[in-house]
């Protein structure tokens, strides 16, 4: 369900010509069984765009966003972040060129479910200052940061050395949404961002979702959702068997013809 702030025509105000941030030209990749889910993948995200990536789940959305991020090395094709060729760079690296990852499983792969929200908090930071000073770990910067942040994504309760694992399930991923927009990315990979959730939660990451692409960032939401897509999406790309079958305005799809692509009916 999208409340009334978040209906279709809200995301559509994206201006053209912004800097393309991540590009893909003929990015081909296999799976985890070895069969080929990207099968020559071209598409690009642009500085405060959204693009909404459309399909049945396992069709490659997966994959995708692991070649993106540096957790799936591509067989072939480019793939370039704001012109510099990223293909085979790793996760901690493509993080520190500005690349934010929501992903699919937050409990699995967002979050620790032993660690306090302090300490996932700063996943991905914790060898750095303030976080940490030759080697070691300085738990009142950590708590300080993770009582600021549960404040400003409203986790509840916001009790920073409260486990992750004993929050809901809405507020588990505002812990992983704070950790990944605090830092102000320059990219933002989404990833089924509010399955499971109920629809304050959904809502909430909508917004949140929204803010980041205001504030300059591209945006690569991925979701098996049509409601979402249409409502967050400025353009709407379409996988299907590990293709992108087709990009359209996301004011001028309709639903029918969207699921008809979904479905492999490339005459749609």
């Amino acid at each position: 369900m999208i409340g009334r702030e978040l209906a279709p025509s809200a995301a559509h105000e994206a201006p053209p010509h912004r800097e393309v941030v991540l590009s893909f030209d003929g990015v081909r990749a296999r799976g985890d069984r070895g069969e080929e889910a990207l099968r020559g993948v071209d598409l690009g995200v642009r500085a405060g765009e959204v693009l909404g990536i459309a399909g049945v789940s396992g069709n490659g959305q997966r994959e995708l966003a692991e070649c993106i991020l540096g957790m799936r090395v591509p067989t072939a094709g480019k793939i370039r972040f704001r012109g510099t060729d990223v293909t085979t760079l790793d996760v901690k690296r493509m993080r520190s060129l500005g690349a934010a990852y929501v992903p699919e499983d937050r409990r699995v792969e967002g979050l620790v479910l032993q660690f306090t929200v302090a300490d996932n908090l700063i996943l991905g930071r914790q060898d750095r200052r303030p976080f940490a000073r030759l080697g070691v770990l300085d738990a009142r910067a950590i708590r300080e940061n993770g009582a600021r942040l549960a404040r400003e994504y409203d986790v509840r309760p916001p009790d920073p050395l409260r486990l992750a694992g004993a929050l809901s399930g809405g507020n588990q991923q505002k812990v992983v949404l704070g950790r990944e927009l605090s830092v102000q990315p320059v990219l933002l990979v989404a990833s089924e961002p509010t399955r499971g959730l109920d629809i304050g939660a959904t809502e909430y990451v909508h917004r949140r979702i929204l803010d980041a692409r205001r504030a300059g960032a591209a945006v690569l939401l991925i979701s098996s959702e049509l409601d979402e897509i249409r409502a967050l999406a400025d353009l709407i790309a379409v996988i299907f068997e590990g293709r992108i079958v087709a990009t359209l305005a996301a004011g001028k799809a309709s639903e029918e013809q969207l699921g008809l692509l979904m479905a492999g009916h490339a005459a749609a």
